[in-house]
């Protein structure tokens, strides 16, 4: 028995398959990672001064160093946050990158299937990588061109019925000989369509 060939898995070269789709999500992860950190250092910026006061308020404050400290440890503190918000930034864009490219892959593919398909192109099947989102379309692709696998068989057993009418009795043979003619150009079309399906897996392959 020969033997079966494995299925390569789906690796798709390009990242950026939809620029603007994931640059677009990737920005407003980043967009996030700015609105926390200002929220953080508003939060500590109105803690040191609510520090401050109560210290002038409560007559604490006879050493200079003390607000010296407090401007301090609140510079270290936005500096910190800073750098944080940079390190976040860089590696919340990177992930909304690769996670939007799970998005943006499988519709990227879904949408240059389909163009070929309305070109007539029916050799190549959909498949999903099995950490793509929306795997379930490449089962109704699927399950597309099976259908319309089904049509064509159909028309073809329609064309094929017609045939041996217009070879039968009492039909002209001028109007035989036309009508077998366009037939057989109907049909010759539709052959075609049905050896490109017939390439094409059973529905529900992915």
């Amino acid at each position: 028995m020969a033997e079966q060939e494995s299925v390569k898995p789906q690796r798709r070269k390009r990242i950026l398959v939809n620029t603007y789709f994931q640059l677009k999500w990737a920005a407003y992860f980043v967009l996030i990672a700015l609105v926390t950190t200002v929220i953080v250092g508003a939060a500590i910026y109105f803690i040191t001064q609510g520090t401050a006061n109560f210290l002038i308020a409560h007559g604490l404050h006879r050493s200079p160093d003390i607000f010296a400290y407090i401007g301090n440890q609140r510079a270290l503190i936005y500096g910190s946050l800073a750098v944080i918000f940079l390190f976040l930034a860089v590696i919340l864009f990177v992930a909304g990158v690769f996670l939007t490219h799970r998005v943006a892959g499988p519709l990227y593919a879904l949408n240059r299937k389909m163009l070929e398909m309305a070109q007539g192109n029916y050799e190549n099947t959909l498949r999903f990588r099995k950490k793509d989102e929306f795997r379930f379309l490449a089962s109704s692709y699927n399950g597309l061109v099976s259908a319309v696998r089904k049509t064509v068989n159909k028309d073809l057993e329609y064309i094929a019925r017609l045939e041996t009418l217009l070879a039968g009795k009492g039909v002209p043979a001028d109007v035989a000989a036309r009508a077998k003619e366009e037939l057989s150009h109907y049909r010759q079309e539709k052959e075609v369509d049905l050896t490109r399906l017939s390439s094409s897996p059973p529905a529900g392959a992915s």
